[in-house]
């Protein structure tokens, strides 16, 4: 949760947008459409691991062999959340 408080942060205080940080609103859901957001966002992540997991392995493969510094570090995420529109998010 640090590096999602981080990023958003990093974005509000400098003018760049450093860091890739997008999402989509939606009200008016009934609980179970709710439920099939959900579903799909898992389905949708399987697919993503499966195509940057090893992306992320090459990236890193070819730094270690070009000999570059490695101090970094990124963590690519998603997520969903819902609740009904009376809740103020807690």
């Amino acid at each position: 949760m640090s590096d999602n408080l981080s990023a958003a942060t990093a974005n509000v205080r400098h003018r760049d947008r450093r860091h890739f940080e997008q999402a989509v609103f939606a009200e008016g859901l009934s609980a179970e459409s709710a439920q099939t957001l959900r579903g799909l966002a898992q389905r949708q992540w399987q697919q993503r691991i499966a195509t940057v997991v090893p992306e992320l392995e090459r990236l890193i493969e070819a730094d270690h062999n070009l000999g570059r510094q490695t101090a970094h570090r990124a963590r690519l995420g998603r997520f969903t959340y819902h609740a009904p529109m009376n809740e103020d998010g807690d």
